[in-house]
């Protein structure tokens, strides 16, 4: 709803105001605050919003952005167009020995209950749909998220359950283990960035093993004055 709304407004404005109002609503989130925060949490993958929008508006955004100076608005506008990482990785190696042979309809129905270390062997899986239903299980803590959330080597698709968890997606320690996994989609990554600290986001730009779009895209942040 939150989503479906913006696009209705950033079509009713001219491409100018709109970049100028998806800057404040970026800088508010440099800024901490909490109404921009809401807002932005429905926009991380900046797909979701850009498919309400007509190419030519966006486009228009776009060019009228890069005019004004409007840097984290540019960047968000681009970020669908970030290159993929270049590490991939096999789904199916990732997939605990246990359970190489468990088919995937049971393996997903297993997240829903399981505990202790049932539930660590499934925190390996790459399945989407295993990782969701593991993150709304009741025993499953903080400590395994992030386990989850920090594995290398794993698949996006996995860390994108987490990001897209209602209990643990929102959580600034999760977050920060996301954008700091070089396995989370750059286009997502990037737009992680602007909740992070000063101090985090100096640590994603030193990062070596992290995507030259993402370093670059902290820099461009730390370079910003947090009003």
């Amino acid at each position: 709803m939150r989503r479906a709304a913006l696009a209705a407004a950033l079509r009713a404005m001219d491409a100018g105001g709109a970049v100028s109002a998806l800057e404040t609503l970026i800088r508010g989130v440099i800024s901490r605050r909490a109404g921009c925060v809401a807002v932005y949490t429905c926009l991380i993958d900046a797909n979701d919003l850009v498919c309400l929008l007509p190419a030519a508006h966006l486009d228009a955004m776009l060019v009228a952005g890069r005019a004004a100076g409007h840097v984290v608005a540019a960047q968000w506008l681009l970020s669908p167009q970030a290159p993929a990482s270049a590490t991939q990785v096999e789904s199916e190696a990732l997939i605990d020995s246990s359970l190489k042979d468990v088919p995937l309809g049971r393996r997903r129905a297993l997240a829903r209950t399981a505990r202790g270390e049932a539930s660590n062997r499934l925190a390996r899986d790459p399945d989407f749909a295993v990782v969701t239903n593991l993150l709304a299980n009741p025993h499953t803590t903080e400590q395994l998220v992030l386990r989850i959330a920090s594995r290398r080597p794993t698949v996006s698709r996995a860390l994108e359950a987490v990001l897209r968890s209602p209990k643990w997606g929102r959580r600034y320690p999760v977050r920060l283990a996301l954008a700091n996994n070089p396995y989370l989609a750059p286009r997502l990554a990037v737009n992680l960035l602007p909740f992070l600290s000063r101090r985090d986001l100096q640590a994603v730009k030193d990062d070596a093993a992290l995507t030259a779009t993402l370093r670059l895209a902290a820099q461009r942040l730390l370079l910003l004055e947090r009003s």
